[in-house]
């Protein structure tokens, strides 16, 4: 995995624990049907743990992407399948909309490149209200104790 800010290829556990002590965060790009046949459980929390925000993917096991908005993370697919494929392994990107998150609307993905062009693409969500304020406490569990 490229680390952003040192330019360096590393490992993802240390590549991501150095964004986060930058105060920044990670995002999974993935192709089909993630999540499927592995721990789905466990690949959430694994992906929790090392300070993944979003993965956005073409696809998700529908049991692993249940597990992910659980663990307060967004879960986002590409409107356009192709637009995968505007995704480079430099860019630095941002979800926007979040501040109006809202069921059946997209979110947006702006990709920055090196060269310093960008993309920016829709991506679809399955979230309902509920998720949104699980996604917004940072996990179903948060939510739970904030309303107790």
């Amino acid at each position: 995995m490229k680390n952003q800010l040192s330019e360096r290829h590393g490992k993802v556990n240390n590549t991501t624990k150095v964004c986060h002590m930058k105060g920044g965060g990670s995002v999974v790009f993935r192709d089909i049907n993630y999540g499927e046949s592995s721990s789905c459980e466990y690949s959430a929390m694994e992906t929790l743990q090392i300070d993944v925000h979003a993965i956005v993917a073409k696809s998700f096991d529908r049991t692993h992407e249940t597990n992910l908005k659980k663990k307060g993370m967004l879960a986002l697919t590409f409107v356009n399948p192709a637009d995968f494929d505007l995704i480079q392994e430099d860019d630095r990107v941002s979800i926007l909309g979040l501040a109006d998150f809202t069921p059946g609307q997209p979110l947006m993905l702006e990709a920055l490149h090196s060269d310093k062009g960008k993309d920016v693409f829709p991506l679809h969500h399955t979230y309902s209200k509920a998720q949104i304020k699980w996604f917004k406490a940072g996990s179903t569990l948060n939510e739970i104790r904030a309303n107790q």
